[in-house]
């Protein structure tokens, strides 16, 4: 219902209640079939994919929000660097896996710091957030 209410209804106002519940009963029986295709494809369990999923959203996202917590030099390009390089790492060692049985999360999250840590060292920091981090914490300015 939800691709039919919050998508299509303010993109194509002129569709009745009726047109709209078809349209949400259709994407779930679509999302059904996709479901169970991927479950009995054999080669990946659920489980597998969950955990395929949270190594990709751990190694992006996860050296980011430390950095931003404990380093004032984290800027908007070191930030997209390693969100860019922890995904791309993720998808990568899936795909061809350096080491059998290593999961993907460990080395994608280390490149995704890694990128961090040298972008935010070449570009330097952004005055803006160095301003906003030095407020919000006084003693951090002398690190």
């Amino acid at each position: 219902m939800s691709l039919s209410e919050d998508l299509l209804a303010p993109l194509l106002p002129h569709l009745s209640p009726a047109r709209r519940l078809a349209i949400g009963r259709w994407t779930v029986l679509s999302i059904t079939v996709v479901s169970l295709a991927l479950v009995l494809q054999g080669s990946n369990t659920i489980l597998s994919l969950v955990s395929y999923a949270w190594a990709g959203l751990g190694a992006a996202f996860g050296p980011v929000l430390v950095f931003a917590l404990f380093w004032r030099r984290l800027s908007y390009g070191a930030a997209v660097a390693g969100v860019a390089t922890g995904g791309l790492g993720t998808i990568l060692l899936h795909t061809y896996p350096p080491v059998a049985g290593i999961y993907e999360l460990l080395p994608a999250f280390a490149l995704s710091a890694l990128a961090i840590w040298l972008v935010g060292r070449t570009a330097g920091p952004d005055p803006a957030a160095t301003a906003v981090f030095d407020q919000l914490d006084p003693g951090a300015a002398t690190v």
